[in-house]
C-alpha cells in the first residue's frame, strides 16, 4: 500500500505560512488567557477537577490516583495533571499546573490545523479562519483551561486528524500521540474510531492503518480496562429531544443572539414538558443538513467537508447519548456547552472546508456563512458566562484555611468546596 492518492491536494506549505505558526499559536494562547482573565488571576481548580480528582490525588497513592475511573471511565489528563499539581507545586499554586496543562491541550488544535499541508488550509484567509471557528465555537466557557475537559480538545484534534491527509515526520508521530492519548482522557475520541476504519477502506495507506492503530489501541486500554456503569449517567436515545437538540445547539445558537437562542430553548423545553412534540424544531435539522450533507457529498473529492460533517454527526449522537440523566437540560443553553464544543467545531470547519473548493457565487455564499459564524461566536466569546467566568481566589481560600483550619475551601463554581481539609 502506498500513500493516499485521492482527496483534496497536498500542496507545499510556503515557509512564510510556517514561520508565522508560532506567532499565530501565541496569539491564540494569549485570546484564550484574556477571555476569561479571572481564571489566571485567582486560580481555580473546575467543577470535579478540585473536589473529586485533586482530593483523590491528595489522598492516594500516586498509582492509584493516575488510574482513578471516575464519570465512567478513564480520564487519565485529569489525573496525571491533578498529581502533578499535588507533588510539583505548593498548594497555594497548585490550580496553575492544571491552567497551564489545560492551556496546552486547547493549543493542540490550532497548532494540528496550522501544521498541516492540505491544499485547502494553505491561505492566509483559510488558516485565519479555521483557527477563528475554533476559538469562538459559542457556549465553549466549560472547556476553558482545566484539566477535566482536555479530552473534548484532543478529540476535536482527532477528528480533524481524519479529514486532513497523513502527514510524515514530526508532525505524523505528534498526531499518532494524539490519537492514542485522546481516548484514554475520554469517550469522545472513542466515537470516532468508525470513520478512520471507513476512510482506510476508501483510501488503503500505511499511514491510515497506523493512524487506526494509534487510536484503536487507546480506546482497548479505555474499553478493556476502565469503563464501567455509571449510575448517575443515563444512557438514553430520543429522538425527538436529538433533534431539538441539534436545532437548539447547532442552528439557533451558532447564527443568532444568545438571547434570542435562549428564547428558542426555554419555548422548546415548554412545549415538550406540557407533552407536546416541538415538530418545527425536529423538523428543522432534517431540512437543513440532509441538503447540506448531500452538497457536501457531491464535492467529496475535492474537499474533506465529509469527513468533518460525519464527525460533527457521530459525535453529536455519542455525546448527547450519554451527556446526562436529564437529556432535556440540552435544551438550556450555557448548560453542558461542553457537548456541543466538538460537534460545533467540526460542523463549522466542514464549511470552511467546502468554501475553500468552490468557485463564483457558491464560494461567496459559503465564505459569508464562514464569516457569519465567526462573528456570532465572537459576540459570544466577548461575553464569557460569569458562574464560569469568575469565582472565588484560590489563594484567598488556602490562606483562610491556614488561619482558621475549620474553613471549608471553596473551589469554582461557586458552591462547590474541596471535600477534605488539606495537610499544609
Amino acid at each position: 500500500m502506498s500513500a493516499d492518492s485521492s482527496g483534496p491536494p497536498v500542496a507545499p506549505a510556503p515557509r512564510r505560512l510556517w514561520l508565522a505558526t508560532p506567532v499565530l499559536l501565541g496569539a491564540f494562547a494569549a485570546l484564550i488567557c484574556l477571555r476569561m482573565p479571572e481564571i489566571i488571576l485567582k486560580g481555580r481548580f473546575w467543577s470535579e477537577e478540585g473536589p473529586i480528582f485533586f482530593v483523590n490525588a491528595w489522598t492516594h497513592t500516586p498509582l492509584h490516583a493516575l488510574f482513578f475511573s471516575y464519570g465512567g471511565y478513564l480520564n487519565i489528563a485529569a489525573n496525571a495533571t491533578t498529581l502533578a499539581a499535588r507533588w510539583l507545586m505548593p498548594l497555594e499554586l497548585a490550580p496553575y499546573i492544571t491552567i497551564a496543562v489545560a492551556l496546552l491541550a486547547q493549543l493542540c488544535v490550532p497548532l494540528v490545523l496550522l501544521t498541516t499541508r492540505d491544499g485547502w488550509l494553505q491561505s492566509w484567509p483559510a488558516r485565519l479562519a479555521a483557527i477563528t471557528l475554533v476559538l469562538v465555537v459559542p457556549d465553549a466557557e466549560e472547556v476553558w483551561l482545566n484539566s477535566l475537559h482536555i479530552q473534548f480538545h484532543l478529540g476535536l484534534c482527532c477528528a480533524i486528524i481524519l479529514a486532513l491527509q497523513p502527514a510524515a515526520g514530526r508532525v505524523a508521530l505528534m498526531r499518532y500521540a494524539i490519537l492514542f492519548f485522546a481516548p484514554l482522557c475520554g469517550p469522545t475520541a472513542i466515537a470516532l474510531l468508525p470513520l478512520f476504519i471507513a476512510r482506510s477502506l476508501l483510501e488503503p495507506s500505511r499511514p491510515r492503518l497506523a493512524q487506526i492503530a494509534a487510536l484503536g489501541a487507546g480506546a482497548a486500554i479505555q474499553l478493556l480496562f476502565f469503563v464501567h456503569r455509571d449510575p448517575l449517567r443515563v444512557y438514553a436515545f430520543n429522538p425527538v429531544l436529538f433533534a431539538c437538540t441539534i436545532t437548539l445547539r447547532h442552528i439557533v445558537e451558532p447564527f443568532t443572539s444568545p438571547a434570542y437562542a435562549g428564547a428558542i430553548g426555554s419555548a422548546i423545553r415548554t412545549r415538550w414538558a406540557a407533552g407536546f412534540v416541538p415538530h418545527k424544531a425536529v423538523l428543522l435539522p432534517l431540512l437543513v443538513f440532509i441538503p447540506y450533507g448531500a452538497l457536501v457529498y457531491r464535492y467529496r473529492q475535492r474537499s474533506p467537508a465529509i469527513w468533518l460533517f460525519a464527525g460533527f454527526v457521530l459525535v453529536a449522537v455519542a455525546t448527547y447519548f450519554g451527556a446526562r440523566s436529564h437529556l432535556d437540560m440540552l435544551l438550556m443553553t450555557k448548560v453542558d456547552g461542553r457537548y456541543m464544543y466538538v460537534p460545533q467545531a467540526l460542523l463549522s470547519l466542514s464549511v470552511l472546508a467546502l468554501a475553500a473548493c468552490l468557485s463564483g457565487w457558491r464560494a461567496m455564499l459559503a465564505w459569508g456563512v464562514v464569516a457569519w459564524l465567526i462573528v456570532v461566536g465572537a459576540v459570544d466569546y466577548a461575553q464569557p458566562w460569569d458562574l464560569i467566568a469568575n469565582g472565588p481566589a484560590w489563594r484567598t481560600e488556602v490562606a483562610a484555611w491556614r488561619a482558621d483550619p475549620s474553613h471549608v475551601i471553596q473551589t469554582w463554581p461557586r458552591g462547590w468546596i474541596m471535600g477534605f481539609r488539606p495537610k499544609g
